[in-house]
């Protein structure tokens, strides 16, 4: 049985608040930026993971990941995106460091297999 967004991509954005500024930086992503995210046409759903010590104790450049499941055009998301943060509809705090962010988009190149697919064969 596979997933109904088969064809989503996803985007992943790996970011890092400004020292110190931990409280601010998660309250305006959980409370205002993902909703801001999830207001553009084609952003499906939104979840934040915060990063965890591997047991080898590799350390990870960023302390946050959102992942964003988009079913639709990138390049309609990408602008609108755009539009918003240049017209103020999707602000960003100043205990974001920015200057950390990475971001990537990522699409499927096959099929979604999951444990019961597995089992069903």
């Amino acid at each position: 049985m596979h997933n109904q967004d088969d064809n989503a991509n996803l985007i992943l954005v790996f970011s890092n608040p400004v020292p110190g500024q931990d409280d601010e930086f998660n309250e305006w992503y959980d409370n205002r930026h993902l909703a801001d995210m999830l207001a553009v046409e084609g952003v499906c759903s939104a979840r934040r993971y915060e990063a965890v010590t591997d047991s080898l104790g590799n350390p990870n450049p960023h302390r946050y990941l959102a992942i964003y499941l988009c079913d639709g055009d990138l390049d309609s998301i990408a602008a609108e995106l755009e539009e918003r943060h240049k017209d103020g509809r999707m602000p960003v705090t100043e205990s974001y460091d920015i200057s950390t962010t990475v971001s990537t988009v990522w699409a499927p190149c096959g099929p979604e297999t999951t444990a019961m697919d597995l089992e069903d064969s």
